[in-house]
């Protein structure tokens, strides 16, 4: 599983420079906006220990933060199609809830937080009204979610996290204006994510890390260049 998840990083890595390589035909486009967490990324467990969050992510509304490149087929057979194809990086933040705030806060611990970082590379399409401002737009990629939970714990007892790389996929819809300004909703499958302590070999005397099943909706406002 571990030769998948770096054979799919390398994928798109390659990919990425293949795509920046055609600079006349793309472009550069910065999105911010906010990340909602989805199923049993948001639930509370039934009873609230720190540390011990487990399969429960207990996660809010976060934020969100990427970079978008996007080949446009342009002075092509199929430039008029609208069609093309685009790599993109975001990270995402998401803080816990107040209930499980406040039970950190009792016992004096440090508080976690959680990072997604999708990186996918997919195909996108865009219309292309005569004499009109505004034109809808359209993407779905596949790619790797690198995940990492925060350290939390307590002054002489810091738990800390290794980043988990898995599977995720991304839709999104939206409108663009001018063709400088775009606003859109974006659905994110980041996969199956495992919640391992940094230094601990699960299988090896311990039990195996809990699993979490972690999706996002993300709202972008864009910036074309």
């Amino acid at each position: 599983m571990k030769n998948i998840r770096n054979f799919v990083v390398a994928i798109l890595l390659i990919a990425s420079f293949s795509v920046v390589s055609a600079q006349d035909k793309c472009g550069f486009s910065l999105h911010i906006g906010g990340a909602l967490p989805m199923g049993q990324f948001t639930q509370t467990p039934s009873y609230i220990i720190p540390c011990t969050l487990g399969d429960k992510g207990s996660a809010i509304f976060g934020a969100s933060l990427g970079l978008h490149y996007n080949y446009t087929f342009a002075n092509t057979r199929i430039e008029d199609s609208g069609f093309g194809i685009f790599i993109a990086a975001d990270a995402m933040w998401n803080y816990i809830n107040k209930e499980v705030r406040d039970a950190y806060d009792l016992t004096k611990c440090t508080k976690p937080m959680y990072l997604n970082v999708p990186i996918v590379i997919g195909a996108t399409w865009m219309s292309d009204f005569v004499n009109s401002p505004v034109n809808i737009w359209a993407e779905a990629g596949i790619g790797c979610d690198l995940f990492l939970k925060t350290t939390e714990g307590w002054k002489n007892n810091k738990i800390s996290y290794t980043m988990n790389p898995e599977f995720a996929c991304e839709g999104g819809f939206g409108i663009i204006f001018i063709k400088t300004f775009s606003i859109g909703v974006h659905y994110y499958w980041l996969g199956m994510q495992e919640v391992k302590v940094k230094g601990r070999n699960y299988g090896d005397g311990f039990n195996a890390a809990p699993k979490m099943a972690i999706h996002m909706m993300a709202f972008k406002v864009g910036f074309h260049f």
